[in-house]
């Protein structure tokens, strides 16, 4: 996924036009479709459900109940779940 990053040591030496222009930037990008992302987030998801041979509401009913421990793996497949049902929910 390709994001646009800004650093505040960047922020810093903008004056205060050049940070309304990349504030601007940021948000007119808010605004864009996901061009490719929600494919990219499913693959993303696809592999950690073969991978724990589980579909990710199974995953996550199981974390819920402390059947399943926080990893990183399963950290990191709960954030895209999650990822993937906001960028839903905003492109409605």
């Amino acid at each position: 996924m390709a994001t646009a990053t800004l650093r505040f040591s960047e922020l810093q030496r903008l004056s205060a036009a050049e940070r309304q222009a990349r504030f601007r930037e940021f948000q007119d990008a808010m605004h864009q479709p996901m061009n490719g992302q929600l494919c990219e987030l499913d693959e993303q998801i696809r592999a950690f459900e073969a991978r724990y041979e589980m579909p990710s509401d199974e995953m996550y009913a199981k974390f819920k109940a402390g059947e399943l421990h926080e990893t990183y793996e399963i950290c990191r497949w709960l954030m895209l779940v999650e990822l993937r049902r906001n960028a839903t929910s905003a492109n409605r």
